[in-house]
């Protein structure tokens, strides 16, 4: 059978937005974070309720009241309202130490700095020792401007795990900050010799040196990090061109954006640099306060790839705590909002990215997605729509318009949109067989099977072993009885490659009883039923096989069973008859 798979995005390889490997700490690191407040409870909340509605149900629990409804929300990540609920309960437990963890953590995830800092403080006179507690103590007074006082607290961070990473990061801002150049550099190099994490010391260094007014430090650094684009991230790209530009070295910016084109060449993002080169740059950093931020961001981005999402929130808010309008870290706090199923927090915080960044268009295509989760479906089409039209340039929002109305089950519409996507790929390359592939399930749902199946073959032009590209075209070809060999072949092909995919192992043993091999099918159809025990379809299929095979008891079960999992309307009426009267001779 022919599920609508969703697979991965065209692109060969996908641009990363910042320089980090896919293990940078050891998850030990992450214990005293969150140790305390025990928040390894799973994100499987939608979001219990809006930040008012908790803070007014807040004011009129009971105290019992409240605890419970705090921790109901931390169960689910639902921090503002843990924040809102758990805060009415410390206005009568002041002391609680627990109590004062959990709702310092909760008001951090939510950048509620101004009720957090306070808490800080009343668990610092209490002597907790505790991550947290030290990052909020220190940045307070970093933004106060007692940068001695913020290094002392810092420096009291442990050896080991995260801090190995984030200690660096923060310290060469807060060493800048108290004039001291050198101490800062000398504070990040351990970073330097970590060849994970080398992309980025050597982004923050040149960050350093041209914060601190080292010129020639920085026209190195600088030189240093662009002459391998290929392992470049899309922010690097976006902080060296403004560096490049602001020295008035067009050559060097152009260079640097067309060495990205040349290792992206399918993404959208160097379109969206380009119209710097025609404008007066001014720093992205600009001074300490820029720079603190940016390592914050950092390190949640590199949290956030290990799938770390809580503590990456943690440091996106201190980000945001800093610099309010930083674009990366407003993308990324949507991101983890929509990791979160917190759909409507996320559409504000997409919303929140400046238009003029280039984030934006990010950020607009996953609005449109958490748009869609809220069933605001008609929102997100029209946002993809006015992407598509407004750049004809690049691909992606009119795949991602195809593939939401895809989902939509609007085929016809997804097959106009996968149009506009082909015409703007320019030249076609091997991976873009995916693209093929989406258009030609749009087509054959919107009963234009001739541009269907040509696009199947394209497909398989492009990459001959695709097995859902094998499958979708033989499954098709078996239900029209059209090249039935040559189907029994592909599909044998695709479950050689997918042996426990219970739709494509059905398909194969659907084409045998198309083929009249009755016993060849149960055979392959009983395996597909073990893999997907509650497919009604294929539970149907296996007892037409039963049928056919004389086991007719047996074939009213498994039609009996293919009756109770919800199958499509249409199948209801035949799977009543059959249960009724037997098969008649013709296949359905």
């Amino acid at each position: 059978m022919t599920p609508v798979h969703s697979l991965v995005l065209f692109e060969e390889k996908s641009v990363k937005i910042i320089n980090m490997p896919s293990r940078f700490v050891p998850r030990m690191g992450l214990r005293r974070f969150f140790a305390a407040a025990a928040l390894s409870a799973a994100l499987a909340g939608a979001g219990w309720s809006a930040a008012q509605a908790a803070t007014d149900a807040a004011k009129e629990h009971t105290l019992s009241g409240n605890f419970l409804a705090g921790e109901h929300a931390r169960a689910i990540s639902d921090h503002s309202a843990t924040a809102d609920f758990l805060s009415a309960v410390l206005a009568k437990n002041p002391d609680d130490q627990e109590l004062l963890q959990t709702t310092l953590l909760a008001l951090v995830h939510e950048g509620r700095f101004a009720e957090a800092l306070p808490i800080a403080q009343r668990l610092d006179k209490q002597g907790v020792d505790a991550d947290v507690v030290t990052l909020v103590l220190g940045i307070n007074e970093f933004k106060q401007g007692n940068s001695k006082a913020a290094i002392d607290l810092i420096n009291k961070l442990p050896k080991g795990g995260l801090n190995e990473f984030a200690k660096p990061l923060i310290l060469c801002w807060l060493y800048l900050a108290d004039d001291k150049l050198e101490q800062g550099r000398q504070a990040l190099a351990p970073l330097g010799a970590n060849e994970s994490v080398k992309l980025l010391h050597d982004l923050t260094l040149a960050l350093l040196n041209d914060v601190g007014g080292d010129k020639a430090g920085a026209k190195q650094s600088y030189a240093g990090l662009t002459t391998k684009p290929e392992g470049l991230s899309f922010r690097t790209v976006e902080l060296a061109l403004n560096y490049f530009l602001r020295q008035g070295d067009a050559p060097a910016a152009e260079k640097l954006l067309q060495d990205f084109d040349n290792a992206y060449p399918d993404n959208a993002l160097v379109g969206l640099l380009r119209p710097q080169l025609k404008k007066k740059a001014h720093p992205l950093i600009a001074n300490e306060r820029d720079g603190l931020a940016e390592s914050f961001y950092s390190i949640a981005a590199g949290l956030n790839t290990e799938g770390a999402e809580q503590p990456a929130m943690l440091f996106t808010q201190l980000a945001l705590d800093l610099k309010g309008d930083l674009p990366a870290a407003q993308l990324m706090r949507g991101d983890l909002l929509m990791a979160g199923e917190r759909y409507d927090d996320a559409v504000e915080a997409y919303r929140r990215v400046d238009k003029a960044s280039a984030y934006s268009w990010n950020a607009r295509q996953k609005m449109a997605e958490a748009l869609d989760k809220l069933n605001r479906g008609d929102e997100a089409v029209k946002i993809l729509q006015d992407m598509t039209d407004e750049r004809t340039d690049v691909a992606d929002a009119a795949l991602a318009l195809g593939n939401l109305l895809r989902s939509k089950e609007r085929f016809a519409e997804a097959a106009v949109a996968y149009n506009k996507m082909i015409e703007r790929i320019g030249e076609i390359k091997p991976h873009h067989w995916t693209l093929f592939y989406y258009r030609g399930i749009a087509e054959e749902r919107s009963n234009q099977w001739n541009l269907a199946e040509a696009d199947f073959k394209k497909a398989l032009e492009l990459d001959a072993d695709q097995p859902y590209v094998l499958n979708y075209l033989a499954y098709t070809w078996v239900t029209r009885k059209e090249n039935l060999d040559q189907a029994l072949q592909m599909l044998a092909k695709a479950v050689e490659q997918r042996p426990e995919d219970g739709y494509i192992v059905d398909s194969l043993g659907w084409a045998y009883y198309m083929v009249g091999n009755y016993d060849k099918a149960v055979e392959i159809l009983e395996h597909a039923v073990e893999f997907e025990p509650t497919d009604s379809e294929i539970n149907e299929h296996l007892g037409d096989a039963y049928w056919k095979t004389g086991r007719h008891e047996e074939a009213k079960f498994q039609w009996r069973r293919a009756l109770s999992f919800e199958p499509k309307q249409e199948r209801v009426a035949p799977l009543q008859s059959k249960l009724d009267s037997g098969l008649s001779d013709n296949p359905t």
